[in-house]
């Protein structure tokens, strides 16, 4: 079974993200093969940094996006099964405009992988 980042992450402070230590927990969710999930308060921010975590070697792409441009940032590679933990930082948004806000993630990874998918608040970049 795959780690939860955020519960790893607060066992192993010396290891965690200095983003993640700053930061709020947006989402932390658990899913299976692709999925899209509804994210709420990044406009209270300055920026969003995704991590997912995978049961197994599998490759993957993470969008962010919203109603109005359902493509505001992507990332995607190889392997989100480890056993590095790879984090994904969006541009700053404005958050007196909401076009630049994430709203939602959307995980593409092929049927059958199991992953938790985490989003940080970042401010200050």
């Amino acid at each position: 079974m795959q780690t939860r980042v955020v519960e790893y992450w607060r066992e192993n402070p010396g290891v965690a993200d200095e983003s993640a230590r700053l930061g709020m927990v947006l989402l932390n969710e658990r899913g299976t093969g692709s999925g899209r999930f509804e994210l709420a308060g990044a406009e209270a921010e300055d920026s969003v940094m995704v991590v997912l975590v995978c049961d197994s070697e599998a490759a993957y792409e993470v969008t962010l996006g919203n109603g109005v441009n359902p493509d505001l940032g992507r990332t995607w590679a190889n392997s989100c099964g480890g056993p590095a933990i790879n984090t994904y930082s969006t541009k700053p948004h404005d958050p007196a405009d909401p076009a630049t806000v994430p709203g939602h993630i959307q995980v593409d990874v092929p049927a059958g992988v199991s992953y938790y998918v985490t989003a940080y608040s970042v401010t200050g970049i």
